[in-house]
């Protein structure tokens, strides 16, 4: 997931899957980021059926060509 003020990408295997646009807000949520969950609000969070391989964070957003070569870089440690 890559995100500006303007719009999230949300890339699948190295490959943008999804492009949405948003307004510029900003997220001052004090709520716990739950990883692998989805649903409304911390209580109401249901549990991914799965696993998540990998996770990391970077400061600012990644292009395109930045996520395909991190993609690039690790996809043979989960066999592609």
């Amino acid at each position: 997931i890559s995100s500006d003020l303007n719009s999230t990408k949300f890339y699948i295997n190295g490959s943008l899957e999804v492009q949405g646009e948003h307004g510029t807000d900003t997220i001052n949520d004090t709520e716990e980021l739950l990883l692998g969950n989805y649903g409304a609000g911390v209580g109401n969070a249901t549990a991914l059926i799965g696993g998540i391989s990998e996770i990391a964070v970077y400061e600012g957003e990644l292009g395109s060509s930045s996520v395909s070569t991190i993609f690039d870089n690790t996809k043979s440690r989960f066999g592609y």
